[in-house]
């Protein structure tokens, strides 16, 4: 039987995905290309030809090109807007200047949920986005300069943190706003979790270039689950894994996409990974009760 991992050549024809996304994994995370790996992510939800010409003729290879000519120029009008920018706020200035005021980048609160708003080609196209895509626009555009620039990991809403000189600042590509004080962000963070939630160190630790991928797709896969896209799900889910092989957790969620489309031999086996390496018990009750289900052929209809 196959792995899931081994699964995405048989859903998405194109070769050079796969050597792609396990290049992520075993790239050593300083030398990932977060502005290129995005778009090159990006391309790979995007139509395509299986033409034996398409590198030349192929659409999205011509979208992908004049992404990377936009991101080009980006970096030159930041390097003429910022050239004497020595500290953090004088270096978020000429971004800002640069992407929010003379490009138009917003994020795009109308519909911000939708799966195009994750995807780097779209919100250049369309200068909206989520806030990844645009956080994504803002550290790379910022690493252009030799600026130091990274995400961090705040829950469920995207920040970013310059550091220069003797300052770090912690900005909301999404909203354009600059968090100033940590009341600020506790005030975030309750409107998203709650009145109970409560910062925790991790919530301004760095993000790797990796996990702000990983955080992309995963936005992706829930969003294409939430609207009952599960083949798009799957794929989403399998590319996650071929980058973090080791992402256990998913293994679950893969498990419920696949029973639900009728694979039931990749969803046993997705399963039975998933119960393998994840130790808390309170979680395997589902697991094991769907896996109880496909072996026994009984109706998938109440999985939820």
């Amino acid at each position: 039987m196959n792995s899931p991992t081994s699964r995405l050549s048989a859903i998405a024809p194109h070769d050079g995905d796969h050597s792609f996304l396990t290049n992520i994994a075993s790239t050593p995370d300083g030398d990932i290309d977060l502005g290129e790996s995005a778009l090159v992510l990006a391309g790979m939800d995007q139509p395509r030809t299986t033409s034996p010409t398409a590198s030349i003729y192929d659409p999205i290879q011509k979208r992908l090109q004049h992404c990377r000519d936009h991101l080009t120029e980006l970096a030159q009008s930041i390097a003429m807007t910022g050239s004497n920018a020595a500290n953090a706020s004088a270096r978020l200035s000429a971004l800002r200047a640069v992407i929010d005021t003379q490009e138009g980048y917003r994020g795009d609160a109308l519909i911000h949920e939708t799966p195009e708003h994750s995807n780097l080609i779209n919100t250049i196209e369309r200068r909206k986005g989520d806030g990844v895509a645009l956080g994504i626009l803002y550290i790379h555009s910022a690493r252009t300069q030799g600026w130091t620039a990274y995400g961090l990991g705040f829950p469920d809403h995207f920040l970013i943190a310059l550091d220069g000189g003797t300052e770090r600042i912690i900005f909301d590509p999404f909203y354009g706003q600059i968090i100033e004080t940590a009341h600020e962000l506790r005030a975030l963070l309750k409107g998203l979790h709650g009145n109970g939630a409560e910062l925790l160190p991790e919530y301004y630790a760095p993000l790797e270039n990796r996990q702000i991928l990983l955080r992309i797709q995963n936005d992706l896969r829930l969003s294409h689950a939430a609207s009952g896209h599960l083949d798009k799900a799957i794929l989403i889910s399998e590319r996650i894994l071929l980058m973090a092989p080791q992402t256990w957790d998913l293994y679950e969620d893969l498990g419920f996409y696949y029973a639900e489309t009728g694979d039931f031999d990749a969803a046993l086996l997705a399963l039975d990974t998933y119960l393998d390496h994840v130790e808390d018990p309170a979680s395997h009750q589902k697991a094991v009760m769907v896996a109880e289900k496909i072996r026994s052929r009984e109706d998938f209809t109440t999985l939820n």
